[in-house]
């Protein structure tokens, strides 16, 4: 098998190794239409090395991926923190008794 240039309609595997990537990460980009790729058929899925440079360029430069899992709950965790500063607190949960280092019961 021939290597494809830059011209050539990659296959997801061929552009995560170009990108250095997992094919999955792949696969992620263009479901969230961050990058540029063309469904032929039912299954087959080609992208053009070219266009999705740019459209990695272009994204990495306006930041338009969508945040990942772990950033949205960094962000939650981070507004918690930012409301318990403000004085928000909120009444603890009551611990089970048993499970209290003391063994006293709940002060409701």
């Amino acid at each position: 098998m021939t290597q494809p240039t830059d011209g050539d309609l990659l296959t997801i595997n061929q552009l995560a190794a170009k990108l250095h990537m997992h094919p999955g990460t792949v696969r992620g980009l263009w479901r969230k239409k961050a990058i540029p790729g063309i469904k032929i058929g039912h299954r087959t899925l080609r992208f053009e090395y070219p266009a999705v440079l740019d459209a990695l360029r272009t994204a990495g430069a306006a930041d338009d991926v969508a945040p990942t899992e772990m950033e949205r709950h960094l962000r939650v965790a981070d507004a918690i923190r930012a409301d318990g500063a403000k004085g928000n607190t909120r009444k603890p949960l009551p611990v089970a008794a048993h499970l209290r280092a003391d063994g006293a019961a709940n002060q409701a």
